[in-house]
């Protein structure tokens, strides 16, 4: 994907699109084990209706329609769930007299942590009070407008990363199809129209069912079985020709299938439910860290830590004490 960023300096700026002084301010707002598809895929939608104003305006970037910027809420480095990272800007940066028109929220597994945080959930709600609109998914809103459940238990906050990861593809598709009516109220049907073609074209599978066509109807039964056999044994040393039996695929044709269906691969999947394993009972139990890391299938406590750190950048005594973003 063609990417014209603004690169940081010293490690602690943010992707940004287009010039600072020009165009709508759009904000994408990610956590660690966000889906980095999603978030190329929106950046890219606006820096292409960018592009094809462009020869319009005769000015270049300085009169480009959007300007962009990853947000985070400590900024930094954030993870993406295949490990990739990006680097984003704090929610502090921005101060109330420079809003943002709009906040996608791509959510992922530091979801959870974020919605303990009271500074978070403030800085959305005066977010909102300035007239910016939130797009994120509908569980994720009623949490962000609910100020009395901020302080429920856990459990609550993890089921809505669940159910978003359940719901992964549909949520996405409503995320871009909410740029696309951005880019057309601003710039025409015309625009939006080639932005949206052009995306399809680069994302077409050599398959004869194209994935785009394959994520709008959802997981086949195959690969929901193999889902459903996954989290059935994802604290068990998991092989992946197994997952395939449960597919009744071979497992070169299911560790292909089950991409192109969900947006990411078995194994990612599998890591993604023991980590949400770990960060639950971490928090709803006393239970040793060795005693956990045993449980969820990742072998011992330094890896548990080490994998803890890697997403979330905090020690497990630390995620224990207080959310840690």
């Amino acid at each position: 994907m063609p990417l014209t960023a603004h690169q940081p300096s010293r490690g602690g700026s943010a992707v940004a699109f287009a010039a600072r002084s020009a165009g709508k301010a759009i904000g994408v707002v990610v956590f660690n084990g966000f889906s980095l598809p999603e978030m190329a895929r929106l950046v890219e939608a606006f820096q292409l209706a960018n592009t094809m104003s462009a020869p319009h305006a005769d000015a270049g970037l300085q009169s480009a329609p959007w300007r962009v910027t990853l947000l985070s809420p400590s900024g930094g480095r954030i993870a993406s769930d295949s490990s990739a990272f990006v680097w984003t800007e704090g929610f502090d940066e921005h101060v109330p007299s420079s809003p943002f028109d709009t906040l996608f929220l791509v959510e992922g597994s530091g979801l959870s942590a974020a919605l303990r945080d009271r500074r978070v959930t403030h800085w959305f709600t005066r977010a909102e009070s300035n007239g910016e609109r939130l797009i994120a998914s509908a569980r994720s809103l009623r949490w962000l407008r609910a100020p009395s459940r901020r302080a429920a238990a856990f459990e609550d906050a993890h089921t809505i990363h669940h159910d978003a990861m359940r719901h992964a593809s549909r949520v996405s598709e409503t995320r871009f199809a909410a740029a696309l009516q951005l880019i057309e109220a601003d710039q025409g049907a015309a625009i939006a129209q080639r932005v949206q073609r052009q995306i399809a074209h680069r994302t077409e599978s050599p398959f004869p069912v194209s994935a785009d066509a394959i994520a709008k109807r959802g997981p086949s039964e195959q690969i929901q079985a193999a889902m459903h056999w996954l989290e059935a044994h994802w604290n068990e040393s998991v092989a992946m020709h197994e997952a395939a039996d449960a597919a009744a695929m071979s497992e070169r044709n299911f560790l292909r299938r089950f991409k192109i269906e969900t947006g990411q691969t078995p194994n990612a999947f599998l890591q993604r439910l023991r980590f949400d394993a770990i960060c639950r009972l971490l928090v709803q139990t006393d239970l040793p860290v060795e005693h956990i890391a045993r449980r969820c299938g990742i072998g011992n406590g330094v890896r548990l830590a080490r994998l803890l750190r890697s997403r979330l950048g905090v020690t497990p005594a630390e995620y224990r004490r207080a959310p840690v973003l």
